[in-house]
């Protein structure tokens, strides 16, 4: 493919058919197509020492050692027919072996074979130049690197601080190129080849004439999901520089790419432009791409954000467009020089994913404004996932740039609330995921659980506002005290119909009213015995006293007995609490009654407030004869006795 673009005859649309082709494919997998290899190598030493023989196929840096390093495995793979894969566990890789030579003998990495090098991950997987040399060169091969981070590199005399692909077809997915230097131009990538990154990001590099982050020369270069950021170069293109050289016209495509922060002319001697981007040559297509927030130092005219003509494929945000020639299509966002757009983005941080980014804050332009597409189907579509593997759209549809924003969410701040019966209203917070420079707002409502309303609680209703800033709000539910002592009971709480955010969890939620009533009471004495004469009434005396912490009236009855018994008063109360009072139960003895007779009446007081509380006291009456003189009859119990 790298020959028939470099190819006079080949007509620019042909090429740019080429490259969309070659995007095509990134946005169904950051992972390389499986291909056959020769070899596999898994690196056992962090050591920077050459291979003992290279082409016999074992890694190792002196004959039966089988220490496998970095260098080592290039060399075995550069000799050896075929694909070969080279495994870099997670650690630091420090290159201490100084420049000379394209066979990785010394100095950088020549790749001169086709290689998968796959590292651990951007974050624990680090190859440093120790700024002796650039990190890797790739003179002509099919490479695919993943899972690293590239630093430290510097070439001085010669293009490619970090990664020089000349004339290679180079893949570098889930990867960083970190602060790498170079004398001329690329001070990250330097390309004359086919180059594709993938879930990306190029930052913190210098070039002393062009291109910063990345220099393509005549190349192809096609960018998703990738952040460029923080570079800098003395002339133009801070981010990134594209030109054609000699024949081969230069093509870059970028695709949901975050260009920011890059500068050029960094020295302000007025010989750069266009701080994000600029094309000296060749094609530059830009699809769902934020280009904002660079800097061109130059003292007089400045081109900050991009310099030259540009293509636009649609749904892009440019900051500033002095300096560039980019008509605008469906979905562009375009400011001016006296009307800048601010993208509103966050500080190169990690927010999830093997490398950093650029969030968007809330209210950002680039939120929701990219191709209403399906992501991932290709053509103008934003692709699949972001830069961190953030699945798009996270809201109705895709973001510009690398960075897919997840809205925040508004929940309850708790699953479970409680409030005492007694207390007037229960405070109900609900809180957001993160701050907004917008207003939130989200309804509120309250439905029957085990309390009912208007007889436990009464009914809330209404709009929860988190105003810009803000990330709690609140409201209240009345609540209704009654005498009841009853079980605990439930309102349920819920959220619905947010504005600018989305519903999160805990939702729903529920209040617990705490019952507080305690209704209680004994009887004094709980068992009392006394004599009577038939025909006489025996009454007792009996001491109710409201044990519970609520007023209380008490019911009171009589069970068991055979002689007529009654209980006066038969209801006894409003009694308050820990108060007591008297009532008197009475038993009739009928006159023909036996002597020696027992009757035995239960007299039960039972709380009005909750049934369930009661009290009893048994009375027992025994009937005995009263001897009398005269001509009385009278009654004598009858006694046994001894013959």
């Amino acid at each position: 493919m790298g020959h028939l673009l470099n190819t006079p005859l080949v007509s620019t649309s042909l090429r740019l058919c080429c490259v969309m082709a070659l995007m095509a494919g990134l946005a169904l997998s950051v992972t390389p197509a499986p291909v056959a290899h020769a070899a596999n190598f898994t690196i056992n030493n962090s050591a920077d020492v050459v291979d003992a023989a290279p082409g016999n196929g074992i890694c190792e840096t002196a004959t039966g050692n089988r220490v496998c390093t970095l260098r080592a495995a290039i060399q075995e793979a550069n000799a050896l027919p075929g694909s070969d894969t080279v495994t870099l566990p997670p650690g630091l890789y420090v290159l201490t072996r100084g420049s000379g030579d394209n066979n990785a003998n010394r100095g950088d990495l020549d790749i001169t074979g086709d290689l998968t090098l796959i590292g651990a991950g951007a974050d624990t997987t680090v190859v440093d130049g120790n700024l002796l040399d650039r990190v890797f060169h790739v003179i002509s091969a099919t490479v695919q690197i993943s899972g690293l981070t590239i630093q430290h590199g510097n070439s001085s005399s010669f293009s490619g601080g970090g990664l020089r692909n000349a004339g290679g077809t180079l893949t570098l997915a889930d990867s960083a190129v970190v602060n790498n230097s170079t004398g001329i131009s690329g001070g990250g990538i330097y390309n004359t080849g086919v180059l594709t990154l993938t879930h990306s990001s190029v930052l913190s590099n210098t070039a002393e004439v062009a291109g910063g982050g990345i220099r393509n020369a005549g190349g192809t270069v096609g960018l998703a999901n990738v952040t460029v950021s923080g570079n800098t170069a003395k002339t133009g293109g801070g981010g990134i520089r594209t030109s054609s050289a000699g024949s081969n016209t230069g093509t870059l495509l970028l695709r949901n790419v975050t260009l920011t922060n890059n500068t050029a002319d960094y020295d302000g001697n007025g010989t750069g432009a266009g701080g994000g981007l600029y094309r000296g040559g060749g094609v530059v297509l830009l699809q769902n791409t934020l280009v904002a927030k660079n800097f061109d130092n130059s003292a007089a005219t400045k081109h900050p954000d991009c310099s030259g003509t540009l293509v636009s494929q649609g749904y892009n945000l440019v900051g500033n467009n002095a300096g560039c020639n980019l008509p605008p299509t469906t979905g562009d966002l375009i400011g001016i020089q006296g009307n800048p757009i601010d993208p509103l983005l966050g500080p190169l941080q990690n927010n999830g994913g093997p490398t950093l980014t650029h969030a968007l804050h809330p209210g950002s332009p680039a939120i929701d404004s990219g191709s209403p597409a399906t992501p991932g189907t290709g053509g103008g579509a934003c692709e699949a996932t972001d830069q961190r593997n953030v699945s798009r759209p996270q809201g109705p549809v895709c973001d510009i740039g690398a960075y897919e924003t997840s809205a925040p969410t508004v929940q309850f701040s708790a699953g479970d609330f409680s409030v005492g019966e007694a207390v007037s209203a229960a405070t109900i917070t609900a809180t957001l995921s993160a701050a907004s420079q917008l207003t939130i707002t989200a309804n509120y409502a309250t439905s029957n659980g085990t309390a009912l309303a208007g007889s436990d609680y009464l009914a809330a209703t209404g709009t929860l506002t988190f105003t810009a800033g803000s990330t709690t709000a609140a409201f209240t539910v009345p609540i209704l005290d009654d005498a009841l002592d009853e079980p605990d009971e439930s309102v349920i709480l819920t959220l619905s119909n947010p504005v600018n955010a989305a519903l999160g969890a805990p939702n729903p939620a529920t209040l617990t009213v705490l019952d507080d009533d305690e209704h209680g009471l004994a009887l004094a004495p709980a068992a009392e015995g006394k004599v009577g004469a038939p025909g006489t009434t025996v009454a007792y005396t009996l001491t109710l006293t409201n044990t519970g912490n609520v007023t209380d009236t008490y019911g009171v009855s009589v069970s068991g007995a055979v002689f007529t018994t009654t209980a006066t008063p038969s209801s006894v109360g409003p009694l308050a609490a820990n108060a007591a009072t008297t009532f008197v139960g009475s038993v009739q003895i009928p006159a023909n009654a036996t002597g020696g007779t027992t009757d035995v009446a239960t007299i039960t007081a039972r709380s009005q407030g909750d049934s369930s509380q009661s009290a009893t006291a048994t009375l027992t009456t025994t009937v005995v004869v009263i001897p009398v003189t005269g001509d009385h009859k009278y009654y004598l119990p009858q006694m046994s006795r001894n013959p």
